[in-house]
């Protein structure tokens, strides 16, 4: 919005008029939460749990329900294990090894 005082108003004055119009919107804004927001919010959560037939604690998920299970569940994927995981274990297959020896000697030959 930004509005403010037109720029004829000399700054001293305009400084305290700011402050007077910044402390005003302030109040109006709790004013409006208070008068307006609040109480429709109210009577808004009322119906809508009248109507679906819950009260705040189902809505809340306080019941002695949990909402959602206390142990995710496991997964049924498998993790796939990786070269550096296959090192570790052991090294590498012989068809990997000869796989990784074309891939140096290929490389070598292009580089001159």
């Amino acid at each position: 919005m930004g509005g403010g005082l037109p720029s004829f108003v000399p700054k001293p004055i305009k400084k305290p008029i700011d402050k007077v119009v910044r402390a005003g919107r302030k109040v109006g804004a709790e004013v409006f939460e208070e008068v307006v927001e609040k109480p429709f919010k109210k009577v808004a959560e009322e119906v809508i749990d009248t109507t679906l037939g819950i009260d705040k604690n189902d809505r809340r998920g306080t019941n002695d329900q949990p909402t959602q299970s206390s142990t995710p569940a496991k997964s049924k994927v498998t993790p796939k294990t990786t070269t550096a995981q296959k090192v570790a274990q052991g090294g590498l297959s012989t068809a990997e090894q000869r796989r990784l020896l074309q891939k140096n000697k290929a490389f070598k030959q292009t580089q001159v």
